[in-house]
């Protein structure tokens, strides 16, 4: 589990859960650069890395950057990713930064959809992420 708020404000803690064990454990020290302090943010894990997108910052700014936090050696990397539209052309902008997102892992793959943007509108937008070759893919919605 990463980030969250509580009220000292938000956080950028981390920590483990060994279901053999039932154990919660808090991640003192990791390597690289942790995420910013957030909350309603999304995360999901794929294989053995956790994958953190989005949320509120500490001065609730809108984000849209995503990390990896490889378990086995606790080393954060922040994903430069690159983002495709629905018809496969690469779209610059990335993804819309948003908050309250459901945000999940399916066949190796993280999954996102919708969420709230900074005027708090409801979003409608789905996307794909491979973490192999670091693409956010957008899905095209028919009626």
């Amino acid at each position: 589990m990463f980030g969250g708020d509580k009220k000292s404000g938000s956080t950028n803690d981390l920590f483990l859960f060994h279901s053999d064990q039932n154990l919660l454990e808090e991640v003192k020290e990791t390597k690289g650069t942790k995420p910013s302090k957030r909350w309603l943010h999304g995360s999901a894990v794929v294989n053995a890395s956790l994958f953190v997108f989005g949320g509120y910052d500490t001065n609730y700014n809108y984000v849209n950057d995503l990390y990896e936090l490889k378990i086995g050696d606790l080393e954060w990397i922040q994903i430069k990713y690159q983002c495709l539209d629905h018809l496969g052309n690469v779209n610059m902008k990335g993804i819309s930064p948003r908050i309250s997102m459901s945000f999940f892992e399916l066949e190796n793959r993280l999954h996102l959809f919708g969420g709230y943007n900074k005027n708090y509108k409801a979003l409608n937008d789905y996307h794909r992420y491979n973490p192999k070759t670091k693409i956010w893919s957008q899905a095209f919605f028919t009626n």
